[in-house]
């Protein structure tokens, strides 16, 4: 029997405690990496937004792919990165993530929200972002706030500040 299945997933990592890790230069040559660090672990990217101190990633997840392990991927991969660079200070990732459904979205639509992070920094921080992205997935999509090891924390758990 063969089952096709395509998951999509919108993840948002945060660097810890929000610090400015990620310089502005590396933005195109970090989403480029972890594409191509995706693609080689038979992941599919389908966007990849870099901000200073955080990412976001739609990515059409590989059904035997735990989420946890998928994170991984990211996380190793920057750091990677951040090491092929000589950059005396490593990314460091928070170790919580967010993970939401993009059922009952269109994947476009998802796509272009992450495309336009740059446009919605110039005035909001990330933390009334996951604030808006949670009062609008409230009550249509299940979402979820996941440690490392795929469990689930409650969002007053999770220190955007």
């Amino acid at each position: 029997m063969n089952i096709i299945s395509r998951v999509h997933v919108h993840l948002i990592l945060r660097t810890e405690n929000g610090q400015s890790d990620i310089l502005p230069e590396w933005k195109n040559m970090l989403t480029e990496f972890i594409c191509a660090h995706l693609k080689h672990h038979e992941q599919q990217p389908v966007e990849i937004n870099v901000q200073r101190d955080h990412l976001h990633a739609l990515v059409r997840l590989n059904i035997q792919t735990p989420i946890e392990e998928l994170v991984d991927m990211i996380k190793t991969g920057s750091k990677h990165f951040a090491s092929s660079m000589n950059h005396v200070c490593a990314i460091v990732w928070s170790e919580e993530f967010i993970c939401l459904s993009t059922g009952g979205f269109e994947l476009e639509d998802v796509a272009r929200y992450i495309r336009k992070q740059d446009q919605l920094h110039e005035y909001k921080n990330l933390s009334e972002e996951i604030t808006d992205l949670m009062d609008q997935t409230e009550s249509d999509v299940p979402i979820g706030l996941l440690n490392e090891c795929g469990f689930m924390i409650s969002p007053q758990d999770y220190s955007l500040n």
